[in-house]
Formats: C-alpha cells, structure tokens, sequence
C-alpha cells in the first residue's frame, strides 16, 4: 500500500528508459574532429554508450564519464568533456545537427548511467547508487578538494569523489 506510489514511478521509469534505448542505440554522421590548428573530417558513430570515430586512425570514447557542451568556437562547434582525457571539440555541419548528435550523446550517457543495475528493492529501501565504477577511477579513493579518505560524494559528469563536508561547500557556491 505505501509502495503504490514508487511502483508508479518505477513503471514511468522504465518507460523512460525505453524511450532513451530506442532513441540511441546507434547514432552516426560525418563531423569534423577539431584540433588546436587542424580539421579533419572523420565518420563517427555511437553504439553502446561509446563513440567511434573513424578516418585516417580510428579512435574511440567511452561516453559514461563524459559531459556535452556547446563549443566555445562558435554555434556549430560542441565539445565532449571527459574527467579522464582531453576535451574532444567537433564541428557539425550546421546548428541542427549540432543540437542532434548533443541529444544523441546526452542520451547515451543517461542510458549508460541509467544501465548501473538500478535495483527495485534498493529504491524501496533508500539505498544510494553504487558509486563502484567512479571509485576506480585513479585518486578517487581520496576527497577530490580536502584529500580525506574514502569519500562519500560524487560528481559523475567530473569523475570525481569528495567527502560530505566539502559537498556541502560546493552546493552553497
């Protein structure tokens, strides 16, 4: 009886997160991959949370981890943010498909942390999201700010764990 309300929710949830599978499971197009003082055409996919790129070398990105911006450059430009590696800043042939491949990253990257196992019991139960894949990143098991250890807080967009103390001076910034 108390639950009626979370099994509600659930069930939107999962309708949601169908919605997002379907609308990514693959995306892909032509872009140009921009460097310091170079531009170069490169044919790039995403498939499975990943984005591929191909061209003269082949590369690929984990999106999981990754943030999405509108590129600094100008209105075309957009820059995939990794709290692991170098920016990554493209090029769209216009506005439209620049808003397109950003929803298309946006959403495999929900999908991807939508993925992490979201346990039924664990939500009637108020447990917190396993923070397991940001903890292995290297020099999470220390507060990002403060260095204390073991950290309870995470930015999953930054990759980075910090203790509660040093949340709650974030949150108030």
């Amino acid at each position: 009886e108390d639950f009626e309300p979370l099994e509600e929710k659930l069930v939107e949830f999962k309708s949601y997160l169908e919605n997002v599978e379907s609308e990514t499971e693959s995306f892909e197009g032509h872009l140009y991959l921009c460097g310091r003082k170079t531009r170069r055409k490169v044919w790039a996919y995403i498939k499975d949370g990943t984005l591929f790129c191909r061209g003269k070398e082949e590369s690929k990105h984990e999106l999981i981890m990754c943030t999405v911006r509108v590129g600094s450059v100008d209105k075309i430009h957009f820059e995939i943010v990794s709290a692991v590696a170098q920016p990554l800043c493209f090029q769209a042939d216009n506005e439209a498909e620049r808003d397109k491949w950003i929803r298309a990253i946006q959403n495999s990257i929900s999908q991807s942390l939508n993925a992490q196992d979201l346990h039924y019991s664990d939500l009637l139960k108020g447990k917190q999201l396993d923070l397991c894949l940001v903890r292995k990143i290297p020099g999470n098991i220390v507060c990002a700010d403060c260095g204390c250890k073991d950290p309870e807080w995470g930015s999953i967009n930054l990759g980075v764990l910090i203790c509660l103390e040093c949340s709650g001076v974030h949150r108030s910034l």
